[in-house]
């Protein structure tokens, strides 16, 4: 099946596919649970970017991961970035602020999918120390495309935290 860039949330994630598609397939054509709660009992709705061999559920992110705890949160963290949003920055405050983007979102998709998620950061992607001992403590197992992709199975087979 061929797919066009408009079918995929971001340019990079297009990028991504295009790179893997020999090993993943886009979620939109998968059913899936994708309703959640964050700790605050907002329920949340999340599909993943792909799917690997129709039971492994990868999200791609090319930033590290915000730390809004709940949803309300980010929204209103979202909604005080208003006035500072241009052209040039919107993306950048996106990741910065918006609840797709957080670890404890992130967390609570990874949890609830237990062993059948993977996060995957594009190469180079900064992540400090701080950042990566957060996804640990949300109990999230990720890695950089090159990992994936070079180590696919025995990174599927242990799914573990990084």
């Amino acid at each position: 099946m061929h797919y066009t860039q408009s079918e995929f949330d971001s340019n990079e994630e297009y990028k991504f596919f295009t790179r893997n598609t020999e090993k993943l397939s886009p979620a939109q054509s998968y059913l899936y649970p994708n309703s959640f709660e964050d700790s605050e009992g907002c329920t949340f709705w999340a599909k993943p970017d792909f799917i690997y061999q129709d039971t492994i559920y990868v999200e791609f992110k090319c930033y590290k991961l915000n730390n809004k705890k709940t949803q309300d949160h980010a929204d209103e963290s979202w909604s005080k970035q208003r006035h500072w949003i241009t052209r040039k920055n919107r993306q950048q405050k996106l990741l910065e602020n918006h609840w797709s983007n957080s670890v404890f979102k992130q967390g609570i998709v990874a949890r609830h999918y237990q062993g059948r998620f993977l996060l995957v950061f594009k190469d180079n992607t900064k992540l400090s120390t701080q950042a990566v001992n957060k996804m640990k403590a949300e109990k999230i197992p990720w890695c950089y495309e090159s990992e994936m992709l070079n180590n696919l199975e025995e990174m599927l087979s242990r799914l573990t935290i990084h």
